[in-house]
């Protein structure tokens, strides 16, 4: 078994081919038409309520579950909700948009059976990331909210599946590595594929448009610099933000260690803090209403104070994470210098990736540049290139080390 952070681009398609196979293996239906149907509504910006519960009206179970909703304290309505045409106006039509979709998805994805332990877990902590998804796209998305909580509901929707092929070594991998991004890497190091190999076979057998199936692919991606204007791209975005949520351990969600950074939001995603403090509330709010039409296959996450201290700290520790490695990638481009033999060496990162060694002599001035590529970096013709003596050993374990960190 080759590791997938190692597979060729030729493996990697095959690794995709074994996946679609052992889907069918686990018996994971392909999802039924109703299901393909809600998901090109929820893009149509003509459909309306009465489209979604005509469609609604054929599954029992959902249809249950929305007048449960509609009926509960939340809505505080003064007669019974009766009819399931009213239940959807309760709701409203962009929270029924998404709801109906992640409901079926959930529920497909799960094999429709109420699951125990971990993996109600996992689908817990699955729906608050729907909901952190949902209303920062209310904020700078908000023609893609339903897609947002769908992206969000799904990304991590391949741990599950994860489970039920790999059994004991990836539950030992998922409560060894809470952080997401850690465990993503962990998984890519040492599976043969990730659980984002996991949900792309899914997004593929159930037939996902682009604008859901790239950001979930690409939650693990850093998006670019300047962001692009479009849907798929403003997904993207979101969708990694929200794939860096630390919600602790997966059997017992807690509040993570770690300093107040959200006023880091600006640099992120141009929200100011006044924004994302009224994201947490809302999100803390929507995961109460949203939570109940999940409670088959999610456990849940706590509510009011605790709850929303838990969304405040895991978005806080995502953030700080992203801002952190900007300031990194930032110091990796910025000069690099050393000293060698009373004079000073250089070397710049070109955009192409091509690395440049300059030489200066004690007054500041370049001397003679040499260009090198990353895989061919090393002292000999470091020195060679800028017509240096060779090194002693003592400057040759400095200038090593000053090249390796170069290279990474």
């Amino acid at each position: 078994m080759k590791p997938r952070a190692l597979q060729t681009a030729q493996e990697v398609e095959r690794t995709a081919a074994m996946l679609d196979q052992k889907l069918e293996s686990i018996g994971l239906a392909s999802q039924p038409e109703v299901v393909l149907r809600l998901l090109k509504m929820i893009s149509d910006p003509g459909s309306q309520i009465q489209d979604f519960a005509k469609v609604m009206r054929t599954d029992h179970a959902i249809a249950g579950r929305v007048l449960k909703l509609a009926n509960s304290a939340i809505f505080a309505q003064r007669t019974p909700v009766t009819t399931l045409e009213r239940a959807c106006l309760v709701l409203g039509l962009e929270r029924l948009k998404y709801l109906a979709v992640g409901f079926h998805l959930s529920r497909g994805a799960t094999g429709g059976t109420a699951t125990a332990g971990l993996e109600r877990s996992l689908w817990g902590a699955s729906v608050l990331r729907a909901c952190m998804a949902s209303e920062l796209a209310r904020v700078v998305a908000p023609s893609s909210v339903p897609e947002s909580f769908v992206v969000g509901l799904m990304m991590d929707a391949g741990q599950p599946l994860m489970l039920r092929l790999l059994g004991e070594q990836y539950q030992s991998m998922l409560l060894e590595y809470p952080e997401p991004g850690r465990l993503f890497l962990r998984e890519g190091e040492s599976l043969e594929f990730t659980h984002v190999d996991m949900i792309g076979a899914l997004a593929r057998r159930w037939r996902f448009p682009d604008l859901l199936a790239k950001p979930l692919a690409w939650h693990h991606t850093r998006p670019p610099e300047v962001p692009a204007g479009d849907a798929v791209s403003r997904l993207h975005r979101l969708s990694y933000v929200v794939g860096m949520m630390n919600l602790g351990s997966v059997m017992e969600p807690r509040l993570t260690d770690t300093s107040p950074g959200l006023d880091a939001g600006a640099r992120l995603l141009g929200l100011s803090r006044k924004d994302l403090d009224g994201v947490v509330a809302r999100c803390t709010h929507e995961y109460g209403v949203t939570s109940t039409m999940f409670s088959d296959v999610a456990a849940s996450l706590g509510e009011g104070e605790q709850l929303a201290a838990l969304i405040e700290r895991s978005l806080e520790q995502a953030i700080e994470i992203e801002v952190q490695r900007s300031l990194e990638e930032e110091q990796s481009r910025a000069p690099r210098r050393i000293s060698f033999c009373g004079q000073t060496i250089e070397i710049e990162t070109e955009p192409a990736g091509t690395l440049v060694a300059y030489l200066y002599d004690c007054q500041g001035q370049r001397l003679i540049s040499h260009r090198m590529l990353p895989g061919g970096v090393n002292l000999s013709s470091l020195l060679d290139g800028l017509g240096l003596p060779p090194a002693g050993p003592e400057d040759a374990a400095r200038l090593e080390d000053y090249l390796r960190k170069v290279a990474a």
